[in-house]
């Protein structure tokens, strides 16, 4: 008998797990970077549920000349110690360092998530992309996996915008998300469901 593939939750990082910073801003350092209240736990719990966890961050402050390679992967580097102390690792990160909207790793194109699907061995009908923002919606709209919009952390201008993605589920934060992300990815599967 073929063994079922597991489910994944693919995440952004700022506004998702993190603190975003202020619009222009960027997290280019470890002491920069704040986990929001209740995202430790959340990817804890996603974990235990025998979920693969994939960050997937466009991190354009590369292409700008703002930070390096070294110093964004330092910054993943740091919150996976932090994660792993939890029981809350990544199993895969991925960031698009790119401004060229072409470019098919860079949100909303859905090349990190396609990546993660392919290495991570997922069933995409059990897996969840979530982000505070239209472009995350639109990136797993495209991958063909469940959305998730979290708002606690929007921009208040982007709003509307990420609304109108139509994600398949809305939620203030990613702990409020974590039990309809277990019941998508661990429920049945068969006729949509």
């Amino acid at each position: 008998m073929r063994q079922a593939r597991r489910g994944g939750v693919f995440l952004d990082r700022d506004g998702t797990i993190g603190v975003a910073p202020p619009p222009g801003e960027f997290v280019t350092r470890w002491e920069e970077f704040r986990f929001l209240p209740g995202a430790i736990d959340a990817l804890a719990r996603l974990k235990a549920a025998g979920l693969a966890l994939a960050l997937v961050t466009n991190q354009s402050c590369i292409a700008r000349g703002l930070a390096s390679v070294a110093e964004v992967e330092a910054v993943h580097e740091a919150v996976q110690r932090a994660l792993r102390r939890a029981g809350a690792a990544f199993d895969r990160i991925y960031f698009s360092p790119s401004l060229d909207p072409e470019d098919p790793d860079r949100k909303p194109r859905p090349g990190m998530i396609e990546r993660g699907l392919a290495e991570l061995g997922l069933d995409r009908r059990r897996c969840v992309m979530v982000g505070d923002s239209a472009r995350d919606v639109e990136a797993g709209r495209a991958a063909g996996v469940a959305t998730v919009l979290v708002t606690g952390e929007t921009y208040a201008h982007e709003m509307e915008r990420a609304r109108a993605a139509g994600s398949d589920a809305t939620f203030l934060t990613l702990a409020d998300a974590v039990d309809w992300i277990i019941e998508r990815t661990a429920g049945r599967v068969e006729n949509g469901a």
